[in-house]
């Protein structure tokens, strides 16, 4: 049963974006690569219509119908047409095109909602973490395949017979798709012995009631399993990743903790999530530095003295009686509480800059102070302390894994308080807007009917500071921020952790003004490239950055567009070129452009042929 609300938005496609389209390799690729956020929204329309056109001539083809108009009847009279969409590589496809479908819808309805109400910087972080998130996001990678349906039903006599059509049919307008906003009846979304005893426990709700009830109890339920499969992805990221652990130790890590954590997982799916977590940690060792205790710790050293951290602060402290003594001193008195804004600045950037610098944020490595804020490292930083240095990584490991588990123990335990009871449900669903918006937007990815629902979490969130500081007292630095930050974004991104305290608004005063602390996912992802490619000792000031960034992007979405590749390979070439030039940014990307532009007129556009062009122009 569908509910119509149609905005009618006509894109005409250019024969120049059907030709870019049409260089991706797979429609799948094509609509995981549209949803980077540098493509705009008229780009990502496009991008669906050109794909819907492709799934239909397809599955014209396959079912042997004469026209697009006798489809739908195709699959009522010939029901096992169906099978057809469980297929390779229907798969694919039909995953990321609801995805980027509904990350459209998401963002529509984000902007519909903005004329109606007035959104501070705390509710526009909430959404811009989730659309971030989703750009990177591929439920193909996760073995999470999905596949959305319209019901039909035909009543003959005193009997009604039900047929499934492929919700893509349902429309020939792109944007009518976009609009339609599902809807299943409570009765559909829980079934069997679930639904009779949901209404046994709910026999005084209105139909409303039980209709929002149901609705937010599936939502919070598909967030919760994408929260304990993210968390998964990172007690094996905490042990693999940081060289703590052999890939088999982690691999045990990651079954201890799904068999533990994951209450209401079946045994399929518990595998499913081991196996989606190894393949990430596959993912992540292949982009970042390769690291051990003692490397991370020369690593984080470095960065810290780079940002201009100062050691030992306090012990240039005046006493009183020294003040009086000597008025001078009190002018060192400010100066000292200036070096400890330089070192908390240090920190931050230092978080930002390093993969793993994540673990920053426990009290292993930071001294806090009465607010939760981090005073000052409890690195030495001295090459006769390294093995105490690197024994305080190996707790700060220990205590970020145990926050990560206190974190899905909060969550299970608003899970179970809220079952039937729907003021608690809808306060289970806003804690996970506000704590987790990487597993939040993962589900409704999959869930359109909870796209609502998750807005107006954000909006009540956003108007509601007194409900919002109930969350942001419990979420500090060094406490339940490591857990919910690993939860989000895995070790390897460190970036989330940073929007998500941006958001909430925990840290104040250190920098968060500064761009390194603000920056983007994306802009992250190109300082590291940059730090990779010099061996972990790239540098570049905050203006340069900015610059070299603004042509990186220009870059990313020219191949993208041209050579119909993915993110992720731009990644590649454009690391392989910093290396060729031996990290120099600004002739990196000249001699990256100019390959392209020469390999955009030959016959032979592969990536081997742009390395090889990149390598001749180096050599002059």
């Amino acid at each position: 049963m569908m509910r119509f609300a149609f905005i009618i938005i006509f894109v005409s496609l250019s024969a120049e974006a059907t030709n870019h389209f049409n260089n991706f390799s797979s429609l799948s690729d094509l609509l995981l690569a549209i949803r980077y956020p540098v493509f705009q929204s008229k780009q990502r329309i496009g991008a669906l219509e050109h794909s819907r056109k492709k799934m239909v001539q397809k599955i014209i083809k396959e079912t042997g119908v004469n026209s697009f108009k006798d489809l739908n009847l195709s699959f009522i009279k010939n029901p096992t047409h169906s099978a057809l969409l469980y297929t390779d590589p229907w798969y694919d496809v039909q995953t990321e095109f609801y995805s980027t479908l509904h990350k459209e819808s998401f963002s529509q309805r984000w902007l519909a909602l903005q004329k109606l109400v007035y959104f501070s910087d705390y509710g526009k972080g909430i959404y811009q973490s989730m659309m971030a998130h989703w750009g990177q996001y591929s439920p193909v990678l996760e073995g999470r395949y999905y596949s959305r349906w319209s019901k039909v039903s035909i009543k003959s006599g005193d009997s009604k017979r039900e047929f499934n059509i492929p919700y893509f049919l349902m429309s020939e307008n792109i944007s009518d798709l976009i609009k339609m906003e599902e809807h299943s009846p409570y009765k559909d979304l829980i079934q069997g012995e679930d639904l009779k005893i949901f209404l046994n426990r709910t026999n005084t709700f209105s139909h409303f009631q039980r209709q929002e009830l149901a609705e937010k109890t599936v939502l919070n339920h598909k967030i919760y399993l994408r929260t304990v499969a993210n968390a998964a992805k990172t007690i094996g990221s905490l042990n693999y990743l940081t060289g703590a652990s052999s890939k088999t130790h982690s691999e045990n890590r990651i079954k201890i903790f799904i068999d533990k954590f994951c209450v209401d997982c079946n045994q399929k799916e518990k595998r499913e999530y081991q196996i989606a977590a190894m393949r990430y940690l596959e993912r992540q060792k292949k982009n970042i530095a390769q690291y051990s205790p003692k490397s991370m710790v020369n690593s984080f050293c470095k960065d810290l003295v780079r940002h201009k951290y100062h050691w030992n602060v306090d012990r240039l402290r005046p006493t009183p009686l020294e003040i009086m003594i000597n008025n001078t001193a009190l002018v060192n008195y400010y100066i000292i509480h200036k070096l400890k804004e330089k070192n908390r600045e240090a920190i931050a950037k230092t978080i930002m800059s390093q993969d793993l610098g994540i673990l920053f944020l426990t009290n292993a490595i930071n001294i806090l102070d009465k607010n939760q804020e981090p005073l000052g490292t409890r690195l030495s930083c001295e090459a006769k302390n390294l093995n105490s240095d690197a024994q305080l990584i190996f707790s700060a490991i220990d205590e970020a894994q145990k926050n990560v588990e206190g974190y899905i123990t909060r969550v299970n335990k608003k899970i179970i308080a809220s079952k039937f009871n729907l003021k608690e449900t809808n306060s289970t669903l806003e804690y996970f807007v506000q704590t987790n918006q990487a597993s939040t937007i993962e589900a409704v990815s999959s869930f359109p009917q909870g796209i609502g629902w998750v807005l107006k979490s954000i909006a009540e969130l956003d108007q509601d500071i007194t409900l919002r500081k109930k969350t942001d007292a419990f979420v500090s630095w060094g406490g339940a921020i490591v857990g919910i930050g690993l939860t989000i974004t895995g070790v390897g991104a460190p970036e989330g952790v940073a929007l998500l305290i941006t958001s909430i608004g925990i840290i104040k005063g250190i920098g968060t003004g500064t761009y390194f602390f603000v920056r983007s996912e994306f802009e992250k992802e190109f300082a590291s490239e940059i730090r990779l490619a010099m061996n972990g000792t790239g540098i570049t000031n905050e203006e340069n950055l900015k610059y070299h960034f603004e042509n990186y992007k220009k870059l990313k979405v020219s191949y993208i567009k041209d050579f119909g590749a993915s993110a992720i390979s731009f990644i590649t070439i454009h690391r392989f070129a910093l290396q060729a030039t031996g990290g120099d940014v600004a002739k990196s990307h000249n001699i990256l452009e100019r390959a392209m532009d020469m390999v955009k007129t030959q016959r032979d556009k592969s990536f081997e042929k742009i390395q090889m062009l990149i390598t001749q122009l180096v050599k002059g």
